[in-house]
């Protein structure tokens, strides 16, 4: 498979449209780029059709390349394509991607669409990041299929009865598993008898055999595709996302033929197809102001890697004071016990402020400004503050997978150079030591980054305050920052 090149400054952090888009983000966005490319090779392989879709096909036409406030990709198939696409994945992709459908994965219960990943959590593996442009998170796209809708209205009606049984069976199963959750055994029995009764009538009715050795759930996710297949190309005038039309049955139909050419659209460094009236593409899925920039509409959390780093949270603090603890030579911490807000000589409220590198890695773009913005907070309020800084550090340890200078080399050096010149001005400390026990004691007050430091911290009883960096202002008195 071919390996995607990028110039250097491709990973600078930089602003679009108002938008700052960190290192992070940029390795993201390669490595996502990389899983289309493998894509694309795939599919010219086997002359397999496909199209950049949803927000991708929209940053293409209007940004040339990813919505800034975007992070995802997303492409579709049409029918057969869609069905051999998932066939010839499952051969030729699986040393490299996992491919997520009903078929392969039993655990797999979404009803309308597949996915591909790069596998089952972030790494930072050499092998990984070698392979993914040095981008740790876990990468994929999303894969919608398209399908048939036939044009004899009898059969139209037969194909919507079917789907919305489907669903209605899909939600009566959900629902049955939270009786059984709940203990009531009573319902569950009822609920059981419902759904039964209603699987006898699928089974006859679309020939869609159900068996014990799946969930239930997995087996409807595949009667829903395999609904989606009942209607061939020349039967039918137009295509649709089946899940759409099993919530509205006019909705987002499109005449097939505007799937039978595609044309190349720019995106970032490579070119991804979308059909070629993409105008047409569109305006189907966003209307007519498409080209209006809406910083809106994602199904997930911004980035959606922070919730990933919740498995290297502990990790990556661990590995931070471990090293502090082994070039200090410190002892392990006491659980401190609460305590009265100290009183220094001058009656300044002094400040453990703690910046971690978990954050910094999520909101990539915002720290350097946030810590800069703080300690001239400090500076300027140090008639009533004394700072006590405890900058979390970047540890380089391939053995523990945390070779951050691959990652987030930019950001790296402005922080270390950064802390040095904070050391250099002499104002506040700066502790760059394990002795967590002593900061805790020595100080009135958390400020910084959610950590088993502020956890340690709450403890005494003395007020915390955890930052974010998504904005600019600080409050230490009467309640949280935001």
């Amino acid at each position: 498979m071919s390996q995607l090149q990028f110039p250097p400054e491709f990973f600078k952090k930089e602003e679009r449209c108002g938008f700052i888009v960190g290192e992070p983000m940029k390795r993201n966005w390669a490595a996502q780029m990389q899983v289309l490319e493998d894509v694309r090779e795939l599919c010219e392989r086997h002359d397999i059709r496909w199209f950049a879709y949803s927000g991708t096909a929209l940053g293409a036409v209007r940004h040339k390349g990813f919505i800034p406030w975007d992070d995802d990709v997303d492409i579709c198939f049409v029918g057969e394509d869609y069905i051999n696409f998932l066939l010839y994945a499952q051969d030729e992709l699986s040393d490299r991607y996992k491919i997520l459908n009903p078929y392969a994965e039993p655990d797999w219960e979404i009803d309308s669409f597949a996915r591909i990943t790069a596998g089952k959590s972030m790494s930072f593996d050499p092998e990984y990041l070698d392979r993914f442009h040095n981008c740790p998170f876990l990468v994929g796209t999303d894969v919608f299929p398209f399908y048939y809708v036939p044009r004899d209205e009898e059969k139209k009606e037969y194909i919507l009865d079917l789907l919305h049984r489907t669903v209605a069976l899909e939600n009566l199963n959900k629902y049955n598993l939270e009786l059984q959750k709940a203990g009531k055994t009573a319902e569950v029995k009822e609920m059981n008898d419902i759904i039964a009764e209603g699987l006898v009538n699928m089974q006859k009715d679309s020939g869609f055999e159900f068996t014990a050795d799946r969930s239930l759930a997995n087996q409807l996710a595949m009667l829903f595709d395999q609904i989606g297949r009942l209607t061939l190309e020349e039967e039918a005038d137009y295509v649709a996302r089946y899940s759409d039309i099993a919530e509205d049955e006019k909705r987002n139909f499109s005449r097939k033929e505007l799937f039978d050419k595609t044309v190349l659209i720019p995106f970032e460094t490579i070119k991804v197809p979308l059909p070629h009236d993409s105008d047409r593409f569109l305006i189907q899925q966003y209307g007519s102001k498409y080209m209006t920039f809406i910083k809106s509409g994602a199904t997930h959390e911004y980035p959606y890697f922070g919730k990933q780093f919740r498995v290297y949270k502990n990790l990556i603090e661990k590995a931070d004071w471990q090293k502090r603890r082994k070039e200090t030579g410190e002892t392990d911490l006491t659980v401190p016990e609460k305590q009265a807000l100290s009183e220094s000589k001058n009656k300044k409220c002094k400040v453990l402020f703690y910046t971690g590198v978990r954050e910094m890695l999520i909101y990539s773009e915002h720290v350097m400004n946030k810590i800069k913005y703080v300690v001239d907070y400090f500076k300027a309020n140090s008639d009533r503050y004394e700072l006590y800084w405890m900058p979390g550090q970047f540890i380089e340890d391939d053995e523990k997978g945390l070779p951050f200078s691959r990652v987030i080399p930019d950001l790296m050096k402005e922080y270390e150079d950064y802390i040095e010149e904070f050391k250099k001005e002499g104002f506040g400390t700066c502790d760059q030591s394990a002795d967590l026990n002593k900061a805790i004691e020595a100080c009135d007050l958390y400020y910084g980054d959610e950590s088993f430091l502020s956890e340690l911290f709450a403890q005494t009883g003395k007020p915390i305050f955890i930052q974010d960096y998504r904005t600019r202002d600080m409050r230490l008195e009467g309640g949280e920052e935001e």
